[in-house]
């Protein structure tokens, strides 16, 4: 619906750092979203939408709130995607309607810093605020954003879940820090909801897709500041090995 604090084009409440006027970035009509939204609902779709600025996730969740009120469908999983800077009245509504947060947590690892130049360190600390929406009951996702970001390495955005230090070592919202069960759970079991697959795989179970990774070390072990630099050091899908690090991959430096 918007774009991104980058560019200054997420639509929010305030103005950018250094700007003293608000620019009302959207891509879709408010009426436009509330007709692809019924349409979604009526052919039972589930939609994720792109919200960056918290005025455009507000326009987004209570188009998604009022269609679920007008269009009841009580298995809808619906999502935001990105979630910067949600409002106390889109949290209520998102946990009210089960409306997803789908997060990329390397942009905090890769962009961070971005944040105090464009939104100010008030607005920067509360940028996807994974506790307070899994404190509020919100369904938290993570995902890579390939290929908007920088990598696709988990491992950076399960790193910056959990410490919510950006590349430069910078606290970016430290309050908002999530569980390391809670961070694989975002990356792995959660995303299976979004997409009905949760009785299929997202987790180790007899009966499910054997889809596995085997690290270098033990994700729950490893001092938090190692968490970014575990390497997979084998891929199984459905129980056959589909990959597996050479000798000379091992040598590499850790990160890419």
């Amino acid at each position: 619906i918007d774009g991104g604090t980058t560019p200054h084009t997420a639509y929010m409440y305030e103005p950018y750092e250094g700007d003293t006027e608000i620019v009302a970035f959207n891509r879709l009509p408010l009426e436009a979203l509330r007709r692809y939204l019924r349409t979604a609902q009526e052919l039972g779709w589930d939609v994720g939408i792109h919200c960056c600025g918290d005025r455009a996730q507000d326009l987004a969740v209570e188009a998604l709130a009022e269609v679920a009120r007008d269009l009841p469908r009580p298995d809808a999983r619906h999502s935001i995607i990105h979630g910067y800077f949600p409002t106390p009245q889109a949290l209520e509504q998102m946990a009210r309607h089960r409306i997803a947060a789908v997060l990329q947590p390397s942009f905090i690892y890769w962009e961070g810093e971005l944040l105090f130049r464009d939104v100010g360190e008030r607005r920067a600390h509360g940028y996807k605020p994974g506790r307070t929406y899994l404190d509020r009951g919100v369904h938290v996702t993570a995902s890579s954003d390939v290929t908007s970001t920088v990598s696709p390495n988990p491992f950076l955005g399960l790193y910056a879940l959990v410490t919510r230090q950006n590349h430069l070592g910078q606290a970016i919202g430290p309050q908002e820090a999530i569980s390391r069960d809670e961070a694989l759970w975002a990356y792995t079991a959660a995303g299976t909801w979004l997409t009905r697959e949760e009785g299929l795989k997202g987790t180790l179970e007899v009966g499910k897709l054997a889809d596995i990774a085997v690290l270098d070390r033990d994700y729950f072990a490893v001092p938090e500041q190692e968490i970014k630099d575990i390497r997979v050091q084998a891929t199984l899908v459905g129980g056959k090995v589909a990959w597996q690090r050479s000798t000379e991959e091992e040598r590499q430096e850790p990160g890419d």
